[in-house]
């Protein structure tokens, strides 16, 4: 698996990817201000968490929503 993102926060390293297993599809994890988005509940979060940024779905493949993998 390649692996594209890598966030740290403090001393633990996540690295994430968007996956769809029914057919192999990989996806980034979509990027704002510069830095991956996180998972929060159903939905992709900006990580520095201001006003100005928000929630995006989670991408869809297939119909259904692709799966938030951290490795």
């Amino acid at each position: 698996m390649r692996i594209i993102d890598v966030i740290n926060f403090n001393e633990m390293t996540i690295m994430a990817r968007l996956i769809r297993e029914i057919c192999g599809s990989e996806k980034d994890v979509p990027s704002c201000c510069d830095h991956s988005m996180m998972l929060k509940e159903s939905h992709l979060l900006c990580c520095c968490k201001s006003a100005t940024c928000g929630y995006q779905q989670i991408p869809k493949c297939c119909g259904q929503h692709m799966t938030y993998i951290e490795q």
